[in-house]
């Protein structure tokens, strides 16, 4: 039996669910989602994300949640209706996962190091992890969330005090929490670490010859300047950690 291919999108395409109506949904580096019919077709191009959209979870029956590099959830209709938009990370949010032990509960992660806890709308709670980026995160069955980060690790968050790590393994993932929180509020060339987007914003092309964008690379951060011809972002060097000049003008090496 030969596949059914849907061409719709323009750029990568990071997320992919079922709906429960039976409908495929799709999230794109396009800015967009698209709704498929199960046999092939599109049936709607759904915008409102002002960034690459990178995960989609499914709410209810009805219901389905995208989450995306402009920092914002948002919920939809299976009919591609938007009823609202959530905010809670401070950088892209790259992964989104229901979760059954609250009402109308999610979890998200993100470039900001942290995993959102959500319930009906609102965020609840805030973990915070010692890593530059959680790149996925899920919730199991018994409320329990299991992240990875870009360190490498996968770390399991629990309510269950039975299940805790020990005392001395707390208070190492604290410390290192604490570490990591300090530096990301360090400024370097004027610029607040913490502030300035990861790599991922090199995915979104740049707007003319020769324009420059920072990028914080751990705790660093790099110039990059727009090729025309080369179609991407080259690499001019690091910034120094100097104030920027008074004209507004940023410094680096390179």
């Amino acid at each position: 039996m030969a596949p059914i291919v849907l061409k719709g999108h323009q750029a990568t395409v990071w997320a992919a669910i079922e709906l429960a109506n039976g409908a495929y949904a799709t999230a794109s580096a396009d800015k967009s989602i698209n709704l498929w019919r199960k046999q092939g077709g599109l049936i709607i191009k759904l915008s409102g994300h002002t960034d690459c959209v990178r995960g989609l979870a499914v709410a209810s029956a009805e219901t389905f949640l995208s989450c995306a590099n402009d920092a914002s959830v948002r919920l939809w209709t299976n009919k591609g209706e938007c009823l609202n938009t959530y905010y809670g990370h401070t950088n892209y949010i790259y992964s989104i996962s229901m979760n059954p032990s609250l009402p109308q509960g999610f979890v998200t992660s993100g470039e900001d190091g942290a995993v959102k806890v959500w319930s009906a709308g609102d965020c609840v709670r805030e973990l915070r992890l010692p890593v530059e980026s959680v790149w996925s995160v899920t919730c199991l069955e018994n409320g329990d969330i299991v992240t990875g980060a870009s360190d490498g690790l996968v770390r399991v968050f629990t309510r269950d005090p039975l299940k805790y790590a020990d005392e001395a393994t707390l208070k190492s993932f604290e410390e290192e929490v604490q570490k990591v929180m300090a530096s990301s509020q360090q400024e370097i060339g004027g610029f607040k670490l913490s502030e300035l987007p990861g790599p991922e914003a090199l995915l979104e092309p740049g707007k003319s010859e020769g324009k420059t964008k920072l990028i914080r690379r751990g705790t660093n951060v790099k110039c990059y300047s727009w090729s025309v011809a080369q179609n991407t972002w080259n690499e001019i060097g690091d910034v120094l950690g100097a104030n920027p000049p008074s004209e507004g003008k940023t410094m680096y090496q390179g």
